[in-house]
């Protein structure tokens, strides 16, 4: 063997995040399944956000090796690696309302969503 590891991701992922069966909503406030379920959301959060800061310092090593090697992009054996600089343009929506406001009052269109939070 050459020293590393094979990672199955369905495995890993399973493992990670586990969806318990859900409940009914009546008494959900109070439900200490429900409870259990907040606590264990905002572990796996934990979990995450340390997992995207292990990620990150990845991240910068592998855009270091890139600016040793003075490339954009690189193989890196199964994978390639880019770090290019992408340029794109944008509509001004505060200028144009400030330009147009009539215009802007006459397109504009609401969207609806809904936010999730555990505190």
């Amino acid at each position: 063997m050459n020293g590393t590891a094979t990672i199955n991701l369905e495995e890993m992922v399973g493992t990670i995040f586990r969806v318990p069966e859900p409940t009914t909503r009546e008494n959900a406030t109070e439900s200490t399944q429900a409870t259990s379920y907040a606590e264990s959301y905002k572990l796996v959060q934990a979990q995450i956000k340390a997992l995207e800061a292990e990620a990150d310092g990845y991240k910068k090593l592998l855009i270091a090796e890139l600016d040793k090697n003075r490339a954009e992009e690189m193989q890196c054996g199964a994978f390639t690696v880019r770090n290019k600089l992408i340029s794109s343009q944008r509509f001004d929506s505060t200028e144009f309302k400030k330009t147009h406001p009539a215009l802007y009052e006459q397109f504009k269109k609401e969207s609806v969503s809904i936010r999730f939070t555990v505190n």
